[in-house]
């Protein structure tokens, strides 16, 4: 079957997808030269005239929206036998690819999807209309990194809206328990399917899939997920507070407003900050009290003075002004992600490491030069015996130690061992 060449005055380019309800289109409006999708709906026998209208309904409501955060809505035209609405066109990926990918973002990134979903999200609850179907595959991430959330106040056609068993493939393991119960949906439902959306994005993990839908109702209505610091302690306990606050499985005890949602999503943000300003300083004072130990004990740990070094070379960043000169190009927000909150939180342990070590073996190497200097004190009055036997108990912790090895060397010509 061939693609269509027009819908409307629209020059179709190709076919982006294909769902239930009926297809996207990458299509050009001749008049303004712009690229634009168009989603097309096909009325079902039995029920054509009655998604039409819900369809004509949800795309006014949604056309409405103007936020930067929900993909803009052109028009909408059609007839009862096939309609369809006209929406910019978005280049990049849905939240679903990204996950599926098991891709390694760093936290702020994570924590900047999830506050631009909730910031469209809380606008459209703000204009009194609800998602209904809050989930990856209707998150997306454009090219420039911007958030777009996609079918706002398309996705319940009136046929699934008493039961969750009719509900699209996917979309079960995203719904409230209300949802799952049949029980009509508020905005509630929307912050408890961000929180599902939340916890996926942060562990690469679903609270509550399962082999069957069944299966998935019962986690849904009855399961308390893991905590996400269990799966991945380097979360801030602030933000996994969040994500349970929302997965509440009574609609009471949940955030009752997206907005109140986003203003905790932005104070973990500044926490977050803060937070990396201090692991940031913590590093480098403990890689500058690392070189300071190795320059009072130069000769004795020579062999520590390459990991300070290997600290710097593992971030850099830390110890420049500002950026290298060839990162110049890149935009503000990802020079603010360099380096990343785990990487610090390993890069301050792993100092942390290092400096306790390199404390631990200058302490240690004092302790051997100075008992060396007194086996050379009672070898040189004549007190070969005990000379000896400090100059063994060096040898036991280290035997490779060369100083300590000579002088047994010399203590045993002067005097054989009995």
């Amino acid at each position: 079957m061939s693609v269509r060449r027009k819908i409307g005055k629209y020059e179709v380019l190709e076919k982006i997808a294909q769902g239930g309800m009926g297809i996207v289109y990458k299509a050009r409006d001749p008049r303004l030269g712009r690229i634009v999708a168009i989603k097309t709906l096909h009325a079902r026998s039995g029920d054509g005239p009655a998604v039409h209208a819900q369809f004509v309904g949800e795309a006014r409501s949604a056309g409405a929206l103007a936020h930067k955060n929900i993909i803009t809505i052109y028009e909408m035209d059609g007839d009862a036998e096939q309609s369809y609405i006209v929406m910019e066109f978005l280049e990049g990926e849905d939240l679903h690819s990204l996950i599926a990918r098991r891709t390694l973002l760093p936290l702020e990134q994570k924590l900047r999807i999830l506050t631009e979903t909730c910031e469209g999200m809380a606008y459209a609850h703000g204009m009194g209309l609800i998602h209904r179907d809050i989930k990856p595959g209707n998150i997306f991430i454009t090219q420039s990194g911007q958030v777009k959330i996609l079918d706002f106040g398309l996705a319940r056609p009136p046929a699934q809206d008493a039961t969750w068993s009719d509900a699209p493939t996917g979309t079960l393991c995203y719904m409230s328990p209300e949802q799952v119960r049949g029980e009509a949906a508020d905005h509630r439902s929307d912050i408890f399917s961000f929180g599902v959306v939340a916890y996926e994005l942060l562990v690469c993990q679903h609270p509550f899939r399962s082999e069957s839908e069944y299966g998935s109702a019962f986690k849904i209505t009855q399961v308390e997920p893991r905590p996400l610091e269990s799966i991945e302690p380097s979360i801030p306990i602030e933000l996994s507070s969040i994500v349970f606050c929302a997965l509440e499985k009574e609609s009471l005890k949940r955030y009752q407003q997206a907005k109140e949602v986003l203003e905790e999503l932005k104070s973990v943000k500044s926490l977050l900050y803060e937070r990396k300003r201090a692991l940031r300083d913590e590093a480098r004072q403990l890689v500058a009290e690392l070189e300071r130990v190795v320059r009072e004990n130069g000769g004795l740990i020579a062999d520590l003075s390459s990991r300070a070094a290997s600290l710097k070379t593992f971030a850099p960043e830390l110890f420049e002004s500002s950026l290298p000169p060839e990162s110049g190009q890149l935009s503000a927000w990802t020079r603010e992600l360099q380096p990343d909150y785990f990487r610090l939180l390993h890069m301050r342990d792993r100092a942390r490491s290092e400096l306790e070590g390199a404390v631990v073996l200058a302490e240690k190497r004092k302790k051997t030069a100075y008992l060396l200097r007194e086996a050379e004190d009672l070898r040189n009055t004549g007190q070969l015996s005990s000379a000896r036997a400090i100059v063994e108990w060096i040898l036991r912790e280290d035997p490779a130690h060369a100083p300590a090895t000579a002088l047994h060397r010399e203590i045993s010509a002067q005097r054989p061992r009995d």
